[in-house]
């Protein structure tokens, strides 16, 4: 099917793949739902982040402070991103808080607790 050059051999090649081909119209869409909306909860991060997020800090301070480097930055951006997201997306945290015993039902991101809260209430 690399050398595709008549229109029968484009339609045999459809008639091949159609069956594992998941393909929506619009017509098959249901219309009558609401726009999607996005509502923005701030939170604030919980000491295991917040302690992280200072270490990502501190190991790159001086590299902060010339910021020349654009795909280090980067990286370090990514990094502060992750650990808002949840502490055991870094390498190593999840590890090293097994090792010390630390690993408890507390260590959750501030968006789990927020959730199971809201859950609670309804």
């Amino acid at each position: 099917y690399g050398n595709l050059q008549t229109s029968e051999q484009v339609e045999k090649l459809h008639k091949a793949l159609a069956p594992y081909m998941l393909r929506r119209r619009k017509s098959d869409i249901e219309m009558s739902l609401p726009p999607k909306t996005d509502v923005l909860i701030e939170l604030e991060l919980t000491a295991l982040q917040k302690q992280y997020y200072r270490a990502i800090i501190d190991d790159n301070r001086d590299f902060l402070i010339r910021c020349s480097v654009k795909a280090k930055l980067i990286n370090v951006m990514m990094e502060l991103r992750k650990i808002c997201n949840h502490p055991f997306l870094l390498r190593g945290v999840e590890e090293h808080l097994i090792e010390n015993e630390i690993i408890d039902e507390s260590i959750e991101n501030s968006k789990i607790i927020k959730i199971k809260k809201e859950l609670d209430r309804l």
